[in-house]
């Protein structure tokens, strides 16, 4: 049961003996604002870095340390119509250990990193400031030279219809310009007092021990956001296309489709088996045509965004190949369409599906990340049982029928010169 600590902070216990491990997750969701999307990625950066408390990154290994090589992380993330900061610390199951309070321990080092950062005079700490800022920057350099990310991106920008929707959920370079740290200071007090909050712990700990360790970090009341989670662009957005000319040996030619394919909604099993025939697996018809039989592709796979609804193709080829490769993509997803594949390949990828569903189930983070999946979309957490016969029971039609919804919408080529 999900314990409401205050209005707007929502704490989780999954109870469980699989790890050795406690895994602590704070999530914090805010709608998606494109003046602020750089701003919070920056402020994950500096609170798992360092804080008043602990003001060198030395201070702060060593308070790891203590905490028995204690993991802590920070990343940030889109989902649908919302932006959520993440803040995960992992440590060793004190079972283990010839040690007591562990836990309490862990939550206080958390509870000093998130109320005292590493701010004086209403603004962070020049030098911390300045060197995460240097460090964002040589991240978005390095997103240039990674040429299947940059071109994901490009094609985001392609098919997406907002600003908040178009900026990576990391930000982008001309956004750090003439940041200062007071201004960041302020996006981390709206975060702190506005965002929604949800805290997820998975481990072998009772759910009172749990809830009277956070009920101790006096989070404040706030307004919840009800608005829809999931983002679909506008129905009469046209095919949009961008070529790029790179000096690069190896051309990215990435396509984006709208589909009704939303995460555990109608068509979201359908939509998951359709994507395996497609391309998401090495038997899909993208993987076997492309690149085995026709020689087109080095590398090349479709996936799903099911928050959002998009579709994507990405593809590594030769520059000179790419209105055939775009040709051949066409017909295998209309071949699907037409109902042109046997049942022994629906079979191979339901059991491909339920496979990695199983494996999932070895890694906490897999499990925390299905948890808060479930409680975006305000429904309750499925069984693996569940989900698979949900799976099982997705027949040629279904998937027929939702090929029928995938439509073209985005087409970026990144070309050799």
């Amino acid at each position: 049961m999900q314990i409401e600590l205050v209005k707007g902070v929502n704490l989780k216990v999954l109870s469980t003996q699989k790890f050795k491990t406690v895994s602590i997750r704070i999530n914090f969701k805010s709608l998606i604002d494109a003046n602020e999307i750089t701003k919070r990625a920056l402020l994950a950066n500096l609170l798992s870095t360092n804080s008043q408390h602990y003001p060198t990154q030395t201070d702060y290994r060593t308070a790891l340390s203590e905490l028995y090589g204690a993991q802590l992380s920070s990343d940030v993330s889109k989902v649908g119509k919302y932006h959520v900061l993440t803040l995960d610390l992992d440590i060793v199951d004190e079972t283990y250990l010839n040690e007591t309070g562990l836990f309490e321990k862990a939550t206080e080092f958390l509870k000093s990193i998130l109320f005292y950062p590493n701010v004086y005079d209403g603004a962070f700490h020049k030098e911390t400031f300045q060197r995460e800022l240097e460090n964002l920057k040589d991240e978005y350099e390095a997103v240039y030279e990674d040429k299947q990310e940059y071109a994901g991106i490009e094609t985001s920008r392609l098919y997406f219809d907002t600003l908040e929707q178009q900026i990576p959920s990391w930000g982008r370079l001309e956004d750090l310009t003439g940041l200062s740290q007071r201004d960041l200071y302020a996006v981390y007090q709206d975060m702190i007092l506005n965002d929604k909050i949800d805290i997820v712990v998975l481990g072998d700990l009772e759910e009172e021990r749990v809830k009277k360790a956070f009920v101790d970090f006096n989070f404040k009341a706030r307004t919840v956001n009800n608005e829809s989670l999931f983002y679909s662009i506008n129905e009469v957005k046209d095919v949009t296309r961008k070529k790029e000319i790179q000096p690069i040996t190896q051309a990215k030619l990435n396509l984006a489709y709208k589909t009704t394919i939303y995460y555990h909604q109608d068509h979201y099993y359908a939509g998951q088996v359709f994507n395996g025939l497609f391309g998401g697996f090495p038997h899909s018809n993208l993987f076997t045509i492309l690149r085995e039989q026709e020689g087109l592709a080095y590398d090349i796979a479709s996936g799903i965004d099911s928050f959002n609804g998009v579709l994507y193709v990405q593809s590594g080829i030769e520059s000179t190949k790419a209105i055939k490769v775009e040709k051949l993509v066409a017909e295998q997803l209309n071949s699907i369409q037409e109902g042109a594949f046997s049942e022994d390949v629906i079979f191979q990828t339901k059991a491909l599906l339920k496979n990695a569903l199983i494996q999932s189930e070895d890694h906490a983070e897999s499990l925390i990340e299905k948890y808060y999946s479930f409680n975006l979309i305000d429904k309750p957490m499925i069984s693996l049982v569940e989900w698979a016969d949900r799976i099982d029971a997705v027949s040629k039609q279904d998937i027929i029928d939702v090929a029928k919804t995938v439509e073209l919408k985005a087409v970026f080529l990144l070309s050799g010169e």
